[in-house]
């Protein structure tokens, strides 16, 4: 059944916060464990592909390829899918609508079993997807077309990012906040997504504010953010944006608690902050990388062994790398046939949870807790605090927005 979803989710939702993260994490350290020996896989390749912009000065997802790949290369290093190699077509979209929507016509023409991982942006009709049963695993549901189609088996991505934002603010009680967001009509959606958790919760917003996307002097905007002592300031932005802003609010001598989600600190911004980023507390979609649970050291592992020398670890390396993960083992005990049709049924099939490497827990049946996006089934988000130069998990544990 189709959702009929507000036309307020814009094509390219959340886009600038998404894709301003350009700093990220270098690989400094040693793989902790080295390349499987599995038997060569052989026969037809197994075809998923990943859409998004490769090489775009303004948003360049290199890391994201690079991840996937990497995983790709670990599970036929294992011995493949079933025996069969994995193979991942990487297509560049380039945040044109007219090269997305031929990445889609090509996925088709390709016959892959499944879009793995993706960026779509501007899609609103997948009509020729669903005629050709190829389903979206684990992309980064952008799109209102994205969230609503049948086939999409999704991680909570933005969901999570800003309705955890906003449940993390009323759950520690700030009962006054200021809250800022990139003015633009994604980000007015962010804010929206932020204030459907405050407003029910009692939280009173004392500032809401648009800030300018680039700007050299973030004072005014900090003073008017800082007005009035409220609690909790909370920024919702792209990390060119946040990061000075939280060090022009803390020059104003503001002491109170201060909120931002993942995407906005990259390993960069943080380490930009300084003094002025200990303690923020940080809203992310998945596991932080200072984790060190075995999710995120197989994703650094694959990182070093298989990816170009120079690969940063991000984000965004995590989504590609997680989305063939979640992929690769919801497909593992397949009899040995991978069209489309096979890889829906199987998701469809899923009864418990798959951990969807460092994503936590995929649900892939059920009734959502999210009434207003009913499609989004996992809405988990993770909470950390700026310690010692980087993001920390409070707990590990992953969190409901709901």
């Amino acid at each position: 059944m189709k959702i009929a979803l507000r036309t307020k989710v814009g094509a390219a939702l959340v886009l600038a916060s998404l894709l301003a993260a350009c700093g990220s994490s270098s690989p400094t350290e040693q793989a902790s464990s080295t390349r499987p020996t599995g038997p060569a896989p052989t026969g037809e390749p197994v075809k998923i592909m990943i859409i998004g912009a490769k090489n775009n000065p303004v948003a360049s997802q290199e890391n994201m390829f690079a991840a996937a790949q990497a995983r790709v290369d670990y599970v036929n290093d294992s011995g493949g899918l079933g025996g069969r190699p994995l193979q991942l077509i990487v297509c560049d979209a380039n945040l044109d609508p007219n090269l997305e929507a031929g990445c889609l016509d090509q996925a088709v023409s390709d016959n892959v079993a499944a879009i793995v991982g993706s960026m779509l942006l501007f899609t609103r009709d997948y009509s020729k997807l669903e005629a050709a049963s190829i389903p979206l695993i684990a992309t980064q549901s952008l799109s209102p077309g994205e969230i609503a189609y049948p086939h999409a088996y999704l991680l909570g991505n933005n969901m999570g990012w800003f309705k955890g934002l906003g449940r993390l603010v009323a759950d520690e009680k700030n009962d006054t906040v200021a809250v800022t967001y990139t003015d633009t009509t994604t980000g007015a959606f962010a804010n929206t997504l932020i204030r459907s958790v405050l407003d029910p919760a009692g939280v009173k917003v004392i500032t809401s504010l648009a800030h300018a996307a680039s700007s050299g002097d973030r004072s005014a905007e900090a003073a008017s953010l800082a007005r009035g002592n409220p609690s909790a300031v909370v920024l919702a932005g792209t990390a060119e944006a946040v990061v000075p802003l939280i060090q022009a609010v803390r020059q104003t001598g503001y002491a109170g608690r201060i909120y931002t989600y993942s995407s906005a600190l990259p390993p960069s911004g943080v380490e930009a902050l300084r003094d002025a980023g200990e303690g923020v507390r940080v809203v992310g979609r998945g596991r932080f990388l200072s984790d060190t649970g075995p999710e995120m050291r197989q994703y650094k592992d694959d990182i070093l062994n298989y990816a170009p020398a120079g690969t940063r670890m991000d984000e965004r390396g995590t989504n590609g790398w997680s989305s063939v993960e979640l992929f690769a083992k919801v497909m593992a005990n397949s009899a040995g046939s991978f069209t489309g049709q096979d890889v829906i049924a199987a998701f469809d099939r899923l009864t418990t949870p798959v951990e969807a490497g460092t994503f936590g827990p995929f649900l892939g049946a059920g009734t959502s807790c999210d009434t207003e996006y009913p499609t989004i089934l996992n809405t988990q988000y993770m909470v950390g605090t700026i310690k010692d130069g980087q993001i920390v998990a409070d707990t590990g544990k992953f969190e409901s927005y709901c």
